[in-house]
């Protein structure tokens, strides 16, 4: 359990483990073979393929589908366990988790797939060794850039170095900051537990049973309150500010001015514009702020489960986050493309109706008289979380063929070419 500190004699806690339970487990002396093959394999295909086929993830046909995915983390449509739903809706549950999981570094994350890493683990040892992964996929993310570019290994589509690189850095912090912003709100959300008799009360960690900032927490918290500065609350802060930075420049008639380019020399404005204008190009110039926008909505949901004071309002205030989100997207339209903003505007209503329909089930589903309404209410949620999956495998069908026609038409030129001269 969270409040749990150790395992008794012969159990040990499970990597993947959704709830921290210890079992018996053979795979201890392994284990670190097991994290291997479970988490930095993946994370290697992964963005390796992303890297050398030049795939662009801050485009607006993919945004809204990653925040939708990545969003998943934070709630199921079981109610943390509490809503009885068959063994096929977990199963399917499970499955459309697993697919969605490789774009939020959450590989194999499955009860039946979890392992011992090693036999002294605590809980903050399962939960900070994430921050371990995302470093390993930054620095995949490096060592990649610079063989290609280097050893003149050319990216598919692209004959430009500098596309591939800015597309690994953005690529690299879409997918690892739901997962750095989960890990760090894991370790740093704080709970009150009250004596049943006095006014004594202490403050513990919500996760781990050890006191808050305690001698045991205080060795994940520093980390973590470093990883909450610099990679949770700085990205979106430099992409709520930059596009705001011109227009007070151009307002003001000092976008010439010396000083002002020695200053954003020595602050680098001007190596960011690359990294900025692919996280905004998509979005009008007046909105181009969306960009870090988008960083938000994926940190408000743990800023909601810190806030909250049971699972049931947790999910209301998160049914909030979505409503408000669809509603900024539905007046505002801050893409140049109009169907960039259909899609978005489709994504965040998914997301509305399932965690809708969780708060429903959550409240109604002690009641008999609505057991076969809350078991409709599941299949629909189903239906909704495999609907952005199918737009995925369409979009990707349709580019690969587009693609493929490209290649096919550049070798003909390249054959008949010769006959031409």
């Amino acid at each position: 359990g969270v409040l749990c500190k150790d395992c008794v004699d012969g159990k040990y806690l499970k990597y993947h483990s959704k709830e921290f339970t210890c079992k018996n487990s053979t795979t201890c002396d392994y284990g670190v073979v097991l994290y291997i093959l479970a988490e930095l394999v993946p994370v290697t295909v992964l963005f390796t393929v992303l890297l050398i086929f030049n795939i662009k993830l801050t485009s607006g046909s993919m945004n809204g589908f990653l925040l939708f995915a990545q969003s998943l983390i934070y709630f199921d449509i079981s109610g943390n366990g509490v809503i009885q739903i068959s063994s096929t809706v977990t199963n399917l549950t499970s499955f459309c988790k697993f697919i969605y999981g490789f774009f939020k570094l959450d590989f194999f994350n499955a009860e039946v797939l979890s392992f011992c890493l090693w036999k002294k683990a605590t809980i903050f040892d399962i939960i900070a060794i994430k921050y371990f992964t995302a470093a390993y996929a930054l620095t995949l993310v490096i060592l990649l850039v610079f063989i290609m570019k280097y050893c003149n290994l050319k990216p598919f589509w692209t004959k430009v170095y500098r596309n591939s690189t800015v597309h690994g850095i953005t690529a690299f912090f879409l997918i690892c900051y739901a997962e750095y912003t989960n890990t760090t709100f894991l370790i740093l959300t704080p709970m009150t537990l009250h004596e049943v008799k006095g006014n004594t009360s202490i403050i513990m960690s919500y996760f781990g049973g050890s006191v808050f900032f305690g001698k045991e927490h205080i060795i994940y918290a520093i980390p973590a309150c470093f990883v909450l500065v610099t990679f949770v609350l700085l990205p979106p802060l430099l992409l709520l500010v930059y596009p705001l930075n011109y227009k007070v420049m151009a307002l003001l008639r000092i976008e010439d001015s010396a000083f002002i380019t020695k200053l954003s020399k020595c602050f680098w404005f001007s190596k960011l514009k690359p990294i900025m204008d692919s996280f905004q190009g998509y979005f009008k110039d007046n909105y181009r702020f969306f960009g870090g926008l988008y960083f938000l909505y994926r940190l408000l949901p743990p800023v909601m489960f810190c806030i909250s004071h049971g699972y049931l309002e947790y999910f209301i205030l998160i049914e909030v986050v979505f409503i408000a989100m669809l509603v900024i997207h539905v007046l505002v339209q801050p893409y140049s493309c109009r169907w960039h903003n259909i899609i978005d505007c489709c994504m965040f209503a998914d997301l509305a109706i399932i965690n809708g329909l969780t708060i429903f089930n959550y409240s109604f589903q002690s009641y008999d008289s609505e057991k076969r309404l809350v078991e409709a209410n599941t299949w629909i949620q189903i239906v909704l979380l495999y609907l952005p999956l199918v737009y995925i495998s369409v979009y990707y069908v349709i580019k690969l063929t587009g693609w493929a026609i490209k290649l096919r038409r550049r070798k003909m030129y390249t054959f008949l070419e010769p006959l031409q001269m």
